[in-house]
């Protein structure tokens, strides 16, 4: 997104009417782990968001289901993120000078980002920002982007001062990625070391006397920034969205008491009523500033604050919007409203199971039913099975080998002998991609059975009739037990 078209989506709305208290100053010893924990970055050898050439994204690594994965390549990312890298985002604005003084150094670490066959690699210059927060207003030309490409870089070698960037970046609310992967086939590296004016615009966006007051007036503003829609474009709204929960994380983690009391409101106020069409959800996210209630419940339940929890579960008990049931299960301790609410609409789902996937609602409360209630659980997925196609047996299958619960065994021993399709195939010789055979309602049970029971095999290679000798030894020592 560019500037000009960003700055036109956005509007700065009322700001919150809180107050930072006081806080206590960077004491010395502090000061010295902050300093060890930035050195400890150069053992870093795994790439992370920010830090990656196969993918791009953002991430607040101490909390690790809060992540936002952008465009990336289909491969292994083999993810990783180091301790001091957490420490130092925990940090939050007590670390902010120590990063910004470090955002130049050049130590390398021994993470080395490489092209592969069809790939280029560009260097450039780009400050993600938020264009109606007056911390990178003060800035001219926060976000003017260039790439550059160079001749045979064909490597690069990420260093302290690029993880700083990164660091900084996730905790001030900012997609600040030192190297990334952009659409198609190129590595973006945008390196305050390299780069000398980024590392200038940057230091001066953030620098300040008093860090603490600088962050928390900076997440104000983005909380209070609002998407303009204008029925043509969401951009405002995948703005405003970011902007909003992104800093409704950050105040409720590092500034819990100032910001308890705001978010508890604004969850009250949350519209979260049945979307049953499009324009229904339009006028909806309208409504809630533009702002997705999925997205801001995804940005807190992490939290155990018991003033969140209880207004997130009065969200869960009063919702009809599956996205937003689901995006507040995590905070609901309440085991009976659970059943509630989740069991009739499974209940309610249609037989085809075929509009959202074998990964969709279905999967997503059988999950949580099993995870919160095994006990009452084995009824709902025998009713969920009666009569059901084999996309529904696939989804069961899959709710079945994430949880290991006591009756599974006695539920899938029936599916051993249903040899329907679906449409999706397997490979019938190892390494080789053809010949390829239907995969049968048969074969998911057997593997699923053999993930609940680990000294069963079942592997699913050769003929269809290969696979029903295994599916009957299967089947055999199953129905001894």
């Amino acid at each position: 997104m560019n500037r000009q078209s960003r700055a036109g989506s956005l509007k700065l709305g009322k700001l919150p009417a809180i107050r930072l208290g006081s806080q206590p100053p960077v004491s010395d010893v502090q000061a010295e782990q902050i300093r060890d924990l930035i050195a400890r970055l150069a053992t870093i050898n795994k790439p992370y968001f920010g830090l990656s050439g196969t993918l791009s994204g953002s991430g607040f690594a101490p909390l690790t289901d809060q992540k936002s994965r952008g465009a990336f390549l289909l491969t292994n990312q083999e993810l990783g993120v180091s301790e001091s890298f957490k420490k130092l985002v925990a940090l939050g604005p007590r670390a902010l000078p120590f990063l910004l003084e470090a955002l130049d150094n050049p130590t390398p670490t021994p993470l080395t980002i490489k092209t592969f066959p069809n790939v280029v690699m560009f260097y450039e210059t780009s400050v993600h920002h938020n264009p109606v927060n007056s911390v990178e207003q003060s800035v001219s030309s926060p976000v003017q982007r260039r790439a550059i490409l160079e001749k045979d870089i064909r490597s690069y070698t990420v260093t302290i001062g690029d993880v700083c960037f990164v660091i900084l970046g996730q905790i001030v609310g900012r997609q600040y990625q030192a190297v990334r992967y952009q659409p198609t086939l190129c590595i973006m590296v945008n390196s305050p070391v390299h780069d000398p004016t980024l590392c200038a615009t940057v230091r001066s966006i953030w620098y300040s006397d008093s860090p603490m007051k600088k962050l928390f007036n900076s997440l104000c503003e983005d909380y209070a920034s609002i998407g303009i829609y204008d029925k043509k474009s969401e951009e405002g709204w995948d703005a405003a969205d970011e902007l909003v929960c992104g800093a409704a994380l950050r105040l409720l983690y590092y500034f819990p008491q100032e910001a308890t009391a705001l978010l508890v409101k604004r969850l009250d106020d949350l519209k979260v009523g049945k979307d049953r069409d499009v324009d229904a959800y339009i006028r909806r996210c309208i409504a809630n500033g533009g702002v997705r209630s999925e997205n801001l419940l995804k940005a807190l339940t992490w939290s155990k604050n018991p003033a969140i929890r209880a207004a997130i579960t009065q969200v869960f008990r009063r919702t009809d919007d599956s996205s937003t049931l689901k995006a507040a299960l995590p905070s609901v301790e309440d085991v009976a409203l659970i059943r509630r609410r989740l069991e009739p609409r499974i209940a309610a789902l249609p037989r085809h199971n075929d509009d959202d996937g074998a990964y969709g609602d279905g999967y997503y409360f059988l999950l949580a039913l099993c995870q919160r209630a095994p006990k009452t659980t084995e009824a709902i997925f025998s009713r969920y099975l009666r009569g059901a196609r084999p996309e529904r047996c696939y989804t069961a299958c899959l709710v079945l080998r994430e949880v290991r619960v006591a009756w599974a065994t006695k539920l899938l021993l029936p599916l051993l002998s249903d040899k329907r399709t679906w449409g999706y195939k397997y490979a019938v010789e190892q390494g080789k991609n053809e010949p390829r055979l239907p995969i049968r309602v048969c074969d998911e049970a057997a593997i699923t059975l053999c993930a609940i029971h680990p000294k069963l095999k079942f592997v699913q290679r050769g003929t269809h009739a290969a696979l029903d000798t295994q599916i009957a030894t299967l089947h055999a020592a199953l129905a001894l037990r």
